[in-house]
């Protein structure tokens, strides 16, 4: 590749899966030349949707990147899983609502269910009692 120009380099690089920062490093280049030649490499590839994305998201990459991998360690990176995240993203909002409703509906009950239980302690109690007094008062045959 030598007498070649560095972007013709950087496009065999890129082809033969090198990173951005081997490509930097190998010709010299700067990380605003390397990024502008990916996304040139992109386009040629008939990925131009993937160039306007990134260059929307580069500076939460890793975000993007952190979701990615939570989706493919739990298997969920498929067409079908895939148009379910979506489904749930868009109601996101509403099922975090529903999520915290829920949640205080919960500890509503467990705080009634801890109410209920000292009353049924207290009742056991008095029933005891009751007991107790009615063996005092037995009536004679």
């Amino acid at each position: 590749m030598k007498g070649k120009s560095k972007a013709t380099q950087a496009m065999n690089l890129f082809l033969h899966g090198g990173r951005p920062v081997e490509v930097a490093i190998k010709l010299d280049l700067s990380s605003v030349e390397v990024e502008n030649m990916l996304q040139e490499y992109w386009v040629l590839n008939k990925l131009d949707e993937l160039a306007l994305v990134y260059l929307e998201i580069k500076n939460h990459l890793d975000l993007f990147l952190n979701l990615f991998h939570i989706m493919k360690k739990n298997n969920l990176i498929n067409q079908s899983d895939i148009k379910t995240i979506l489904k749930y993203a868009v109601d996101l909002p509403s099922l975090e609502n529903k999520f915290r409703n829920l949640a205080n509906t919960v500890l509503d009950l467990e705080i009634k269910k801890n109410e209920l239980s000292v009353q049924l302690v207290d009742l056991a109690q008095v029933i005891n009692q009751y007991q107790i007094d009615l063996r005092g008062y037995r009536l004679p045959r």
